[in-house]
């Protein structure tokens, strides 16, 4: 029975590895895309500094930025974790960037841009922005749709107003009618009493 009660402890703890296993390797994952998009940029913008293309680097400064910019909705602690590498690698390399790529403009306001606020104060700031413009395409396209649907609800509202007064028109016409056969009622009622008295009867 010892033997037995071991075997199953074994089974069991066999049984709990792959789905540990698979929770680790989700994990991992996560972590190694964020990694290699760090390590991608990192890479790109070194090639471009060292190639002292300053049109190139700018490029390739946008493109980070972007990716940023998307992470920062979907995934702020990965839009944080590649922002992170970025600025330092800025940071290390601002007086190369400078040596290689001169005083431009454009690069150094991207670089500010990027190196300016702290980390988590920039990837917040472009998630509430991303948010609110969100809100407002939505608030746009709901606009739009009651533009497009106003004509419809004008119609419709026009053809009521239609529908009742042909009503009306009717209720009054049925009202002139019931009062002319009153009254051609009562004057044949009278013209019969008038004669009836004229002959006595």
């Amino acid at each position: 029975m010892a033997a037995t009660a071991l075997t199953f402890a074994s089974c069991d703890k066999t049984a709990q590895k792959p789905a540990d296993a698979q929770v680790d390797s989700a994990t991992v994952d996560t972590t190694q895309v964020t990694a290699d998009e760090s390590t991608s940029a990192i890479s790109e913008l070194t090639s471009k500094l060292d190639a002292k293309d300053a049109g190139a680097f700018k490029t390739a400064l946008n493109t980070v930025n972007d990716k940023i910019k998307e992470l920062a909705t979907k995934n702020p602690d990965a839009a944080k974790q590649l922002l992170t590498k970025v600025q330092g690698f800025l940071k290390d390399n601002a007086d190369k960037i400078k040596a290689n790529l001169g005083n431009n403009a454009a690069v150094e306001t991207l670089v500010n841009t990027l190196t300016t606020a702290p980390v988590d104060k920039f990837v917040d700031g472009l998630k509430a922005a991303g948010e609110t413009k969100d809100k407002a395409l939505d608030a746009a396209s709901k606009a739009e749709s009651a533009i497009k649907d106003a004509p419809e609800a004008a119609k419709a509202a026009a053809d009521k107003k239609v529908e009742e007064a042909k009503a009306k028109a009717n209720e009054k016409a049925n009202e002139a009618v019931n009062e002319a056969k009153q009254k051609t009622g009562e004057a044949v009622d009278k013209a019969a009493s008038d004669i009836k008295n004229k002959l006595g009867i």
